[in-house]
């Protein structure tokens, strides 16, 4: 017989169900993450493409610094955001509640009474749930910063082509 006290069964099936909900709602705002970070850096390429293509012949023909300074500006922060949306894509690892060691499942689950492995398994969900909601953490950061960045990319972008446009109708 089992030290455990006995716990109701319904409460049981309840927990368990939330906590594989929540499981579940993880590695999915990991999946909406990696994909916020990929847009991210899409967006960022076209517009440091789009701007680069209006303003660097101009640049060339005028030979300005104050305009090249706020290229080599502008070229750091798509590179800073490239860096971030790629440490925020970096694929993980997630854990899940059972492992795939067939010895550890056998004596964690198979081989214990109803109550015992439902609790066992509570008790695991829980612990890659807080595992898991780390990594997901770590991923909104870097894609939160990336979103930051990205409104001042777009400002130096605006102001290296409009310098570039600018200097290139009064010269």
């Amino acid at each position: 017989m089992s030290d455990t006290p006995k716990v109701d069964k319904d409460s049981i099936g309840l927990v368990l169900t939330e906590l594989q909900r929540q499981h579940d709602v993880h590695l999915e705002s990991a999946d909406t993450l990696d994909g916020k970070a990929a847009s991210l850096l899409e967006w960022a390429s076209l517009a440091l493409a789009v701007v680069a293509a209006i303003s660097t012949p101009e640049l060339a023909k005028a030979g300005k610094t104050i305009p090249l300074v706020i290229v080599l500006v502008t070229v750091a922060l798509y590179l800073l955001i490239v860096v971030l949306s790629l440490k925020a894509i970096f694929p993980r690892l997630y854990k899940l509640p059972i492992g795939i060691d067939w010895d550890e499942m056998c004596n964690l689950y198979l081989m214990q009474d109803g109550q015992d492995t439902s609790l066992q398994l509570l008790s695991q969900y829980y612990k890659t749930i807080e595992y898991n909601r780390a990594v997901a953490a770590s991923k909104n950061r870097f894609v939160e910063l990336g979103f930051r960045v990205f409104p001042v990319l777009i400002l130096t972008l605006a102001a290296a082509a409009t310098s570039s446009l600018w200097s290139g109708y009064f010269r």
